[in-house]
């Protein structure tokens, strides 16, 4: 089982309508592949990698998503407490100005 980790359309796994060919979407934590799906390894490979149709790794392991979501998290966390500390800094220098 892998952890979807960017979200995407499988144009492998469609079904055709009048409006034309649907394929399953998945989001970000989903699980691939979804019930009643058997991927071949070529595919699971493709996705796992950059050679896709996005260029980039759409699936992991639930190990390798769990790593890439904490240094995500951590990232966006780092972000904000510089933000954090830029902000008062300039408030203070609009004041001074004042």
């Amino acid at each position: 089982m892998y952890t979807v980790i960017r979200a995407f359309h499988d144009l492998q796994d469609g079904k055709a309508t009048k409006a034309g060919m649907i394929y399953h979407c998945y989001e970000v934590g989903d699980v691939y592949p979804r019930e009643g799906l058997k991927p071949s390894p070529e595919r699971i490979e493709e996705l796992s990698g950059p050679h896709n149709a996005q260029g980039c790794p759409l699936i992991a392991t639930d190990a390798a998503a769990e790593a890439t979501a904490k240094l995500e998290a951590a990232a966006a966390e780092a972000k904000t407490a510089s933000e954090t500390k830029r902000a008062p800094k300039k408030t203070a220098e609009k004041k001074a100005e004042k």
